[in-house]
């Protein structure tokens, strides 16, 4: 199966990465080369968008934690959104939930970042 990844700025510093198909041993590579470039100092805020991955395996998610890792080594932050049910049941199984942001929906998650850079602005005044 092949793997589709769309990678879009939000803004300064906020990307979102879109995987669609099958993220396995055969197409990590793909999405590790889209990732690669992301992980500079400049990166604040690195989204996964799960609603178009219909399939993860370990190759994958070694991909996620690598980039999840990046991030905290650059204090940037790492979340993920709209896990179909069966990729959920993945990172419930390996227990990696509760170290990771995860969203019902991409609109949940801005209204989560709006809170935080509001409560940052506050901070600042």
């Amino acid at each position: 199966m092949q793997l589709k990844v769309d990678v879009k700025e939000r803004g300064k510093g906020v990307y979102m990465v879109m995987p669609e198909g099958h993220l396995d041993s055969n197409t990590y590579l793909m999405l590790e080369e889209k990732l690669n470039p992301l992980f500079a100092a400049s990166t604040k805020v690195l989204i996964f968008d799960l609603s178009r991955l219909d399939y993860i395996s370990s190759a994958g998610l070694r991909v996620v934690f690598k980039a999840k890792k990046a991030l905290k080594e650059i204090n940037g932050s790492f979340m993920m959104a709209n896990l179909k049910p069966q990729i959920k049941k993945v990172f419930d199984i390996i227990n990696a939930l509760p170290d990771i942001r995860v969203f019902k929906s991409l609109e949940e998650m801005d209204t989560y970042l709006d809170v935080m850079q509001r409560q940052e602005i506050e901070k600042q005044q």
